[in-house]
């Protein structure tokens, strides 16, 4: 019987998740063979993990360093004081292509250099990098320099040693996004609110451009001495950048947050923008100053952190001015009511205003397809009345505690709904956040009617692509 060429048994063994890799290649030679080196592909490194001490002796053997020249996606992340490893690691790294370091990965200034020239001069094909550094006071260095690179992201330390006030943001990111401006097309700040100060990193951090810049995430802003200021530097840095199709202005509103100054933006502004994600202030600026690509938007994710949904009528009213259908290309939803799931709410909690609302959105997006959002309990009857204007929804995605009414089977609790929107295919229950509980997900399954004939559920495994 012919055998295939291990470069296709390969090219099958891609498709797997991580967690059957191990498996596989212990059928037989042919399998050892074929995937020998795909385990170490990409590699997550702990300080805390029990066998990170005979990890690290096996990279620095020979055998060692034939694994390392086939790490393409490494995540390094220190839970002590002493860095796990030595500054030369990733000498032999010579296919990375992203990295993320977390924790507190150097201890002193030299080793923080030693560790950022040798991948300078070792990993050529970097092109990702995500900085999550441990909650200091200080860093090593106020420079951190990285050339090539086309995807950064920093996670903001949050967390103030001064009560009630945020840091700033930290200086190592003017060096490091000054290093890659020219290759840069993707920046991600993930931080759950910073202050903005004039002169401080993240204004200087303003003053650069980035020619091929794509995506842009902002981060939460926390305080501002000068909201105008602020709004006005922000909006000037995005509308000098035309190539964003994706824009992200916060997923945490508090007394502040990022807001655009209506005085900068014309129809022209912002003309690849595809992907939006902020707060309803945001939205209905763009729409009352007349920006096309408002029109033009697939993906939209509205974060409303008002309980009575004060926030939202201006914005409807905006966007329904636009025209009719206000915004038809918006496939993906996701929209965050102000809901807290605690042993302290009511039974039944979805009230007339979460249909109002949904139903609004319906409207001014008609045609979405996958819905992603937090909802109270809902029986089968609530969950029905609430998604029934959606006439092309194939996925709903609610956190789990969505769905603790229901009763019997999942047929029956999912039957009405199914019958009414028709294209439903799956629903995703996310679990409550820090828990070692799994997503699940319900996929529903029809007869030649169309009528639901059976629903099938299983846990989503954290290498599957289910967008959860």
């Amino acid at each position: 019987m012919p055998q295939l060429p291990e470069e296709i048994w390969r090219l099958i063994f891609t498709s797997l998740p991580r967690t059957d890799l191990r498996n596989v290649f212990t059928m037989c030679s042919l399998f050892h063979r074929a995937g020998r080196g795909m385990t170490y592909e990409s590699v997550d490194f702990r300080s805390d993990h029990r066998s990170i001490g005979c990890t690290m002796t096996l990279l620095a053997s020979q055998e060692g360093k034939r694994i390392a020249a086939g790490i393409k996606h490494a995540k390094l992340t220190t839970r002590q004081s002493e860095p796990f490893f030595k500054p030369n690691l990733l000498g032999d790294w010579i296919r990375l292509r992203s990295l993320e370091l977390g924790g507190l990965p150097f201890g002193d200034q030299k080793s923080q250099e030693e560790f950022f020239e040798i991948i300078n001069r070792s990993c050529p094909q970097l092109k990702s990098f995500t900085y999550r550094p441990l909650v200091l006071p200080f860093h090593p260095d106020t420079t951190l320099t990285l050339s090539g690179l086309e995807r950064v992201a920093w996670q903001h330390d949050d967390t103030s040693f001064e009560p009630d006030v945020p840091p700033p943001l930290e200086p190592q990111i003017l060096s490091l996004m000054s290093a890659s401006a020219k290759t840069i097309t993707h920046i991600s700040f993930i931080s759950k609110g910073f202050a903005f100060h004039e002169g401080e990193p993240f204004d200087e951090f303003l003053n650069i451009r980035f020619p091929h810049l794509e995506s842009l995430e902002l981060g939460s802003l926390s305080t501002s001495v000068n909201v105008v200021y602020s709004n006005n530097r922000v909006t000037q840095f995005i509308v000098a950048h035309p190539l964003i199709h994706h824009l992200s202005l916060g997923r945490q509103k508090g007394w502040m947050f990022f807001q655009f100054d209506p005085a900068l933006l014309d129809h022209g502004s912002l003309p690849a923008l595809r992907s939006l994600e902020g707060f309803p202030e945001n939205i209905a600026i763009l729409a009352r100053s007349n920006v096309l690509s408002l029109n033009d938007l697939t993906s939209l994710s509205v974060l409303s952190s008002s309980g009575d949904f004060l926030d939202l009528p201006p914005m409807v009213q905006a966007v329904k001015e636009i025209g009719y259908p206000p915004l038809p290309h918006v496939k993906k939803l996701r929209f965050e009511f102000n809901c807290i799931f605690t042993h302290y709410m009511k039974t039944n909690q979805t009230s007339l205003l979460h249909r109002k609302w949904l139903d609004s959105l319906c409207e001014i997006c008609p045609n979405v397809v996958d819905f992603y959002g937090a909802l109270p309990p809902m029986n089968a009857k609530h969950i029905l009345s609430v998604f029934s204007s959606f006439d092309y929804i194939e996925t709903i995605n609610l956190p789990k505690l969505s769905f603790i009414y229901m009763r019997g089977s999942e047929v029956e609790y999912f039957k009405p709904l199914a019958n009414r929107c028709q294209t439903l295919k799956k629903v995703i229950a996310r679990k409550p956040p820090y828990t070692e509980m799994k997503d699940y997900v319900y996929t529903l399954h029809r007869d030649a009617t169309d009528s639901l004939e059976s629903v099938t559920v299983r846990p989503i495994l954290d290498d599957d692509d289910d967008d959860v």
